[in-house]
């Protein structure tokens, strides 16, 4: 499978450039993450799923 690139057009509150790096993070305050982005979304989406099907 491959990636496909839509170029869009701006909408308003659109962030035109992000950086994900925590290396400020880490050299101003000793922050490492203990979990891996992919395992964080994981948790996120099950704790997500499970909210709403037992608050709706």
């Amino acid at each position: 499978m491959n990636a496909v690139h839509l170029e869009l057009v701006e909408r308003p509150g659109d962030v035109p450039t992000t950086y994900a790096d925590a290396t400020a993070l880490e050299r101003d305050f000793g922050f490492v993450p203990r979990i891996t982005l992919r395992e964080g979304l994981r948790h996120f989406a099950e704790w997500y799923a499970d909210f709403y099907k037992n608050n709706n």
